[in-house]
């Protein structure tokens, strides 16, 4: 459930609104810990040099609206610190869009097990994109063999 930026307390998961997808990261005590490239560097085409470290919430928001988005089933606030904490510095070179995002790794650091639902939804937009493109082709390719004589 998502709850205002201003709610947020140790341990949450919480979430840059950057228009085209979210950014998430755990908070710690006005610091977020997230998998993201190196400083300065938010583009999602330098992402082979993403790993795990720690910034400031406003780094992290870097502009862009945020919200709390926790998931349901979480660990404490203080296991999820711990386990987020316990990988900074790694994750070099593993990074994956579908496989291992940011979201992914917050999650797992709040409930142990990694999940995205902006891959979730993409993956059925895309699943209910190509279900309509083949009716249309097949609407059209019919009646187009309908009007010859």
């Amino acid at each position: 459930m998502k709850k205002p930026i201003q709610t947020v307390k140790n341990g949450d998961v919480i979430c840059a609104d950057r228009g085209f997808y979210n950014h998430y990261g755990v908070y710690d005590n006005g610091n977020v810990i997230d998998i993201s490239p190196g400083k300065g560097d938010n583009s999602l085409s330098n992402k082979r040099n993403a790993f795990i470290q720690k910034k400031s919430l406003n780094s992290f928001l870097n502009g862009d609206p945020g919200y709390v988005d926790n998931s349901p089933g979480s660990y404490s606030s203080k296991n999820t610190i711990k386990r987020a904490r316990a990988e900074i510095g790694t994750g070099k070179d593993s990074y994956d869009l579908i496989n291992n995002n940011c979201e992914h790794k917050a999650r797992e650091w709040q409930t142990g097990y990694k999940k995205s639902y902006q891959v979730e939804t993409a993956a059925t937009v895309g699943i209910v994109a190509l279900g309509v493109l083949g009716t249309l082709i097949n609407i059209f390719a019919g009646s187009s063999g309908k009007n010859k004589t």
